[in-house]
Formats: structure tokens, sequence, C-alpha cells
């Protein structure tokens, strides 16, 4: 395979040094046409005679020319590359018990910058996995995405579904998958993501831990993964939460295989309307909200709606109670989610404490070069 080469104009290998995965179109030299997007490109220094990195060619005249794939060589062989970045990134969710615990078979086996493969998420769901492809370069790099993932699972059979191309191996028609002991189903083709949030798994346990004997309220709850886990955890009454009454009856199915349809029910209510009559007695309330900033710009508008919401939730909650708020806006930061909760106790004239905040599993890495990767955020309130 013929790889193109491009230059850096002089003095713009900062980033690359610090490694950063992204190279801006006004670091190029401007003697330097881009490739075609998807392309592979072998990167240079301005006077051409140092080797930077390898990386996927991004959309002409995009504001991120090229995403790396490689720092300081030049990647010969795409094939050996994805089996051999695959098999490590296997191999490091081995390291934390991920796969080989009968109790959680669903997990991210591949998150982007975090696994030095940028443009390419990949979840695994029991036997069956699933591929999301944010770049041209990963799409149509996929043939050798699919091939590394079954040897690097040492599964020539795996059943592989890949988003906008359908399945690659036997299909699944419903893909099972167990997650701290609790059955659930992931809605891969149609479902948001790549049908389930697996980043929030830490967090459900923890709520699972604290739900014993408390009628808890799951907002934006989607198919159900935070009010399965209090009900494992033995709350009395489980309310979820959701504008999508697809998303709901997923949240009753799930309830339903794991035979807790007694102490649960779903709402199909947009979350702002519901949080207007929020029961006065739900000790236990979790709000985890779409991205409201998927870009800087609108980081003010944000930061203004989560502190509404949380204002909302805070306002009728009992004392005592205890509020998990997340926030998954790559654009917000924890320091700038931290006073908007702060600001909604202010504005409803509740005391609060912030017990703990919360981040990312170990499963979707931040590398030191890329903290843009920290896109969750979460915090554990108490309400006096």
């Amino acid at each position: 395979m013929k790889i193109a080469s491009v230059r850096l104009a002089p003095g713009r290998d900062q980033a690359l040094s610090r490694r950063h995965p992204w190279i801006f179109s006004g670091a190029l030299h401007r003697a330097t046409p881009l490739p075609l997007e998807g392309s592979w490109v072998h990167v240079f220094s301005s006077d051409g005679t140092q080797t930077l990195a390898t990386a996927h060619a991004q959309a002409t005249g995009a504001n991120i020319a090229l995403k790396v794939l490689a720092f300081g060589e030049h990647v010969a062989d795409p094939g050996s590359f994805y089996e051999e970045r695959i098999r490590r990134a296997v191999a490091y969710r081995r390291n934390w018990g991920l796969g080989l615990a009968p109790h959680t078979t669903g997990f991210r086996l591949v998150f982007g910058e975090g696994d030095g493969l940028p443009g390419l998420v990949v979840d695994q769901y029991g036997t069956a996995v699933v591929v999301q492809c944010h770049t041209e370069g990963m799409r149509k790099d996929v043939p050798l995405v699919v091939s590394a993932l079954r040897a690097a699972l040492e599964n020539p059979e795996l059943s592989v579904f890949v988003q906008d191309q359908g399945w690659d191996g036997t299909p699944q028609s419903s893909v099972h998958f167990l997650e701290n002991g609790i059955a659930y189903t992931s809605d891969v083709e149609a479902g948001q993501k790549t049908g389930f949030f697996l980043d929030q798994r830490d967090h459900r346990a923890h709520v699972g831990r604290l739900s014993e004997g408390k009628k808890v309220v799951n907002l934006f709850s989607y198919t159900g993964g935070f009010s399965l886990a209090a009900l494992q955890g033995g709350a009395r009454e489980v309310l979820s939460v959701d504008s999508s009454a697809r998303a709901c009856a997923l949240a009753e199915t799930h309830a339903a295989q794991n035979g807790w349809t007694d102490r649960h029910r779903s709402v199909v209510s947009d979350a702002f309307d519901y949080l207007k009559e929020l029961p006065t007695d739900a000790e236990l309330v979790v709000l985890d909200p779409p991205a409201f900033a998927k870009r800087k710009s609108s980081s003010h508008n944000a930061m203004m709606a989560y502190k509404r919401l949380n204002a909302m939730a805070l306002e009728r909650m009992p004392s005592g109670g205890l509020l998990f708020t997340f926030s998954c806006s790559q654009n917000v930061p924890v320091a700038q989610f931290t006073d908007a909760v702060r600001a909604a106790a202010y504005e409803v004239g509740r005391e609060i404490r912030l017990v703990e905040t919360l981040g990312q599993p170990v499963d979707h890495p931040v590398v030191a070069g890329f903290p843009e990767g920290a896109y969750l955020k979460g915090l554990l309130v108490s309400v006096d």
C-alpha cells in the first residue's frame, strides 16, 4: 500500500512532541498538499529529515488535518499495526480483569485516542463486538480492524456489528451481556452509541451500593442501567424517566429479565418537565443527561442547563438525600460543572456536601498527551 507524505511547518512540532494526536491544518507546511480523506500519511519535519508520525488524513478544509496513529515512526504495514495495537488494548483490559470475570461481559475494548486509535470505538457485549468509526480512515480500514479483533480475541468466528455497514460474521438478533451480574440487552442496531452506555458501569455499581431501602429516581434513564443497579442493591422503589418510549420499554424488559418488575416503573416524560413534580421522598436521584455542549461555543448555554437541572432536583429532594449528577460534555471542565452544581444549590437555598468527584472507568483511558479524552465527570452530592 502506497502511503503519502506531508511536512510540518517550521516550529510546529511542539504538540507532537507532547504526543498530542491531532495535527491542525495550520501546522502543515504551506507547500504540502493534504492527501485524500482517510489516507494513511507519513509525517516529516519541516526540512523532511526527521520522522515524526504516521496518521490518517481528515477532510479537506477541516481544522484537524491529521489524526496520529503512531508517534516517531512510519508504519509500513497497516494490517500488522492494527493487530499489535488492538492486541495491546485487549491486554490492558485483561490486566484490569475485564473479559475474565463471568459476572461482567460488557465493556469497551477500544477507546479512540486513549488506545492510540483515534476515530475507532469498539465495545464488547458478551459474544458480540460492536465497531463504531468516527473518521473516514477507520471506515476504510474496517476489514483490517475486524481481522485484528478476531486475532486479539482468539475467535475467528467472532460476530462483529459495524455501525452503518452491518454484521461481519453471524448476525445476532439480540445481543445479551452481564454487568456486575445484571442481565442486559444491547440495542446495537437501533440504540444510542453502540447500544448501551458502558462508561457508567462503575457508577452504576456505586448507586447500587447506596440504594438499599431507598426510593430511587433515575432521570434520562435510557434503558435503565442505573435503575437496575439500584434494584439489585435493594431499593424499595425505582422510577426510570426518559423521553423515549422505546427506551422505557427496554428498561421494563430489563427489569423483567432480572425479576424486579414489582419494584420498578418507567415514566415517559421530558426530564425537565418531570422534575417539576419530582417526588419529595426521592432519597436517591440520578441525573445523567446527554451532552449539553458538543462545541465550545455552546458551553455557556450548557452550564445554564446543568445549573437549572440540578436546581430543580435539589429543590425537591429530602434532607439526607443523595444526588448522582453527571456531564458527558467534553467541553465542560469538571471545575465548571462543579461550580454549576454549587450555584444550583445556592439558587434554591439548599446546603449540600460534595462527597465525591466521579470520572471515567479503566476501559475509557485518558492518555497524558490527550486531556480532551476526559469527557465524563460527575459528582456524588449529599443534600442537607
